[in-house]
């Protein structure tokens, strides 16, 4: 697995499983960011361990994890369930924090879009870049406006959550040359 990539076993697992699944990053620590989260508790857990083997964290149960932040490249989750009950199961999604030499700064301003009026955005993004913005209002909904828009289509995407973090309401996925509605 790599950046961008969402794994897990969901709609319902079986007894007695044992999935396996390697995340790793070219450049910079791996993240794994959990979206759904649903296993049943104390007997079927999801172990997440760097490649020393130590463990980052054990999960089970409903609490969606807190982003399990890797101190390398390279992670191993694991999914191991027991002989009788089962639930609906688990997603999350492989990111790589890059701190590459030159990488271009994620927060910078620049040509690209606008929420409520502050200009954002990034311009000539470089391989493996991982950016995130936080918008929020003191008074009503959040307006994202765009100038320009271009990503690799199908590769690069601009992922836009109702809220704080990667389990908030999925509002959009961009990517291409189009142009979004604001």
């Amino acid at each position: 697995l790599s950046a961008g990539d969402t794994f897990g076993v969901t709609g319902g697992y079986m007894n007695n499983m044992e999935c396996t699944w390697h995340a790793s990053c070219a450049v910079g620590t791996v993240t794994i960011s959990f979206v759904d989260f649903n296993t049943e508790g104390n007997f079927d857990f999801v172990y997440v361990v760097e490649t020393s083997e130590e463990l980052l964290g054990e999960f089970s149960g409903t609490s969606v994890p807190d982003d399990q932040v890797g101190t390398g490249s390279e992670l191993m989750i694991t999914f191991a369930t027991d002989y009788s009950v089962t639930r609906n199961g688990f997603s999350a999604t492989v990111m790589c924090e890059s701190e590459a030499p030159g990488q271009r700064a994620c927060n910078q301003l620049a040509s690209g879009f606008s929420i409520d009026g502050e200009q954002l955005g990034i311009t000539n993004y470089e391989s493996n870049a991982q950016c995130r913005w936080d918008a929020a209002c003191r008074f009503g909904p959040v307006t994202l406006s765009f100038e320009t828009f271009d990503t690799e289509a199908g590769q690069d995407f601009l992922t836009i959550y109702d809220g704080p973090d990667s389990r908030s309401p999925l509002l959009s996925v961009l990517h291409g040359t189009d142009l979004p509605p604001t």
